[in-house]
């Protein structure tokens, strides 16, 4: 990738006067560019070796897919490819995981199952790490312990597009929590500058404008502090939905 061809990121630094929160709490880029913030040229550089290494983890899956294929193991093997975290890559003014915005929030995940119809699509329904247990032990034909939080996303694999939960949760700490609908997303935090971020992710998408103040969205933030506290039941697909 040619550092030149690269779009400098969207979202400024500046863009999160209204919610210092993730600035002060990470006190700048504990992984890279930690001395000072970097200069176009590294930015540009930065985001060049990010694409080349998404790349070369897609070739090895590749690899790992045709091995399957060549041994005659792909008819009984389960593929699951996940990563743990977002990355940030100059938003914001951030580099890696260290916030609760959607670049962090949002994580990989590829599925492959023998036979399955949603193989080879893209789905846009709502799934958490909570919810792999239910689904490696519903696709191993094994009964997940019942204590676990999440559901199963087997359903999905079958039809995509079908139906699903409400909103997803993030914890970065028990003080600090995010629930994220289909249009928005909402931030509290027990200590900080600032109590809660709500942010319109529809007209929004890089959760530049802090709305939890805005009396427009007043009802909606209202919504969404409920929802947060109601817990992660509240937003499960109803039973018809699940089966």
């Amino acid at each position: 990738y040619d550092p030149e061809e690269i779009p400098d990121p969207p979202a400024p630094p500046a863009s999160l006067v209204g919610c210092p929160y993730p600035k002060r709490m990470t006190g700048g880029n504990p992984d890279i560019f930690m001395q000072q913030q970097p200069t176009p040229k590294q930015v540009k550089e930065a985001i060049a070796a990010y694409y080349a290494c998404v790349s070369f983890v897609d070739a090895n899956v590749g690899r790992i897919l045709a091995a399957l294929d060549r041994h005659g193991l792909a008819g009984n093997t389960i593929v699951f490819i996940l990563g743990d975290h977002g990355f940030h890559l100059g938003d914001h003014g951030f580099w890696s995981k260290y916030s609760m915005l959607e670049e962090t929030r949002r994580a990989p995940l590829w599925v492959r199952v023998p036979g399955a119809p949603g193989n080879g699509q893209v789905c846009r329904e709502f799934v958490e790490f909570v919810d792999f247990v239910p689904t490696v032990a519903e696709l191993a034909g094994v009964s997940a312990p019942a204590n676990l939080e999440g559901v199963s996303f087997a359903p999905l694999l079958a039809n995509p597009a079908r139906p699903w939960k409400k909103a997803v949760f993030m914890v970065e700490t028990p003080d600090n929590q995010v629930v994220r609908n289909r249009r928005f997303s909402y931030l509290e935090f027990k200590q900080g500058p600032v109590p809660a971020a709500l942010f319109d992710l529809e007209k929004d998408p890089w959760e530049t404008v802090n709305r939890a103040d805005d009396p427009a969205y007043a009802q909606t933030r209202r919504e969404m502090a409920a929802l947060l506290q109601a817990g992660w039941r509240a937003a499960l697909p109803e039973p018809s939905r699940a089966n």
